[in-house]
């Protein structure tokens, strides 16, 4: 089989059919590239058989646009921090992606050690230290990460 970015195959040599393998795409241009690629089987039954598909390479990283905490049981949560143990926050927070979609959201108080990646949800809790700042960061499907943000912590009444 030949794989290609033109449809005139130039440069491209036979592979072995193989329903995976190694290829590069082509070069990009802009965020979003669409791109057409072609790959011919040699010979068979039926001679020389081309197909093409287009591939949609999503490059854009998704952007967190708003993120706030506010802490459980405002009178636990006060003497939890006084103690300086975990206690639970809502965590809201509102991201897009305009080609793939966000797909999962990472929420931490320590961006060195953050904690696994969630399925994106726009309402969470989570489990921290009272005195400590949070962050998040989302995903797209396409495994795009947003950079980390500070999490605004809403005053306890």
């Amino acid at each position: 089989m030949l794989v290609s970015n033109d449809g005139g195959f130039t440069g491209a040599a036979p592979t072995n059919v193989n329903p995976h393998f190694s290829w590069r795409l082509g070069r990009r241009s802009g965020p979003l590239v669409s791109k057409t690629i072609y790959v011919r089987f040699i010979g068979g039954l039926a001679g020389n058989e081309t197909y093409q598909d287009d591939i949609i390479l999503d490059q854009t990283a998704p952007r967190v646009v708003s993120a706030t905490a506010v802490a459980e049981g405002t009178r636990t949560a006060t003497a939890a921090r006084k103690r300086g143990l975990k206690h639970v926050f809502r965590v809201r927070v509102k991201a897009k992606d305009t080609v793939s979609g966000v797909a999962a959201i990472q929420v931490t108080q320590n961006r060195r050690l953050p904690h696994s990646w969630q399925k994106y949800r726009s309402r969470l809790r989570f489990r921290g230290k009272g005195s400590r700042r949070i962050y998040v960061r989302v995903r797209d499907r396409a495994a795009n990460r947003s950079p980390w943000q500070r999490v605004t912590r809403a005053p306890e009444r």
